[in-house]
């Protein structure tokens, strides 16, 4: 069964011809980060206290990557900074096989692979850092949302393209690197429906639909969340259409 067409190019054209993203994106179409409403519990979730988890251990390979990471952020050329980059993560994995338990290791191992430009391991080693250690979400989340907005504003010229290939490989990246936003979810799942891959379209619809009846909508400006709802309207009927297919 062909999934018609029209709803991914529907979203493409928002996208180039001014829609927003989020909220409070300008008329360019590209998001921002997320505004979160006030409270005592904002960027807590529930209020809770939350586990300190282990303590980071600087060690002699910690200390390397530190330094290349250093020497990395001081190239002006993104050439000349890779093999920086690349020890950085070579000095991360000693670092880590030496103690699997260190949260600094893992950090350390993001911020590298954000310089490679290997996003979905850049998630995973945020996530074990955060799992070591949850108070770095804290640390975390802005710098998270930030490259999520990079690889996002980054899909957009391929998606009006035509190109929906290339676009849905960023969009992956994108949901690697940060979860707490729908929208990546929302146009990856269009563009795998247009693909033939059902199974993941409705694994991104479910997860967009996941965020929208969570507390993250409770922690956004209604203006973003609002946008977030509008932007999911043609969901349901998509994942009608893919499971039928």
């Amino acid at each position: 069964m062909k999934i018609r067409s029209g709803l991914v190019l529907m979203m493409a054209f928002g996208l180039g011809m001014g829609g927003c993203a989020s909220g409070g994106a300008p008329s360019t179409g590209f998001p921002e980060a997320r505004t979160r409403s006030g409270g005592p519990a904002a960027g807590v979730p529930g209020g809770e206290a939350v586990n300190q988890g282990y303590s980071p251990r600087n060690t002699e390979n910690t200390r390397m990557a530190e330094t290349f990471l250093e020497n990395a952020d001081r190239e002006d050329e993104a050439e000349a900074a890779r093999p920086i980059y690349e020890q950085a993560l070579a000095a991360t994995a000693l670092a880590i096989r030496e103690d699997s338990v260190n949260p600094l290791a893992y950090r350390l191992a993001a911020m590298a692979n954000l310089g490679v430009e290997d996003y979905e391991a850049a998630g995973a080693n945020f996530d074990r850092a955060e799992e070591l250690r949850p108070l770095y979400q804290f640390d975390f989340e802005s710098i998270r949302e930030e490259v999520w907005i990079d690889l996002y504003q980054s899909a957009i010229p391929s998606v009006n393209s035509g190109d929906y290939e290339g676009a849905a490989a960023i969009y992956v990246s994108a949901n690697a690197i940060y979860t707490q936003r729908p929208e990546a979810m929302i146009m990856l799942s269009q563009i795998q429906a247009q693909l033939g891959q059902y199974d993941e379209s409705v694994e991104n619809i479910d997860a967009a639909f996941a965020i929208l009846d969570s507390d993250i909508m409770l922690e956004t400006d209604e203006e973003t969340a609002a946008s977030w709802r509008e932007q999911a309207q043609p969901l349901p009927a998509l994942r009608a259409q893919v499971l039928a297919a």
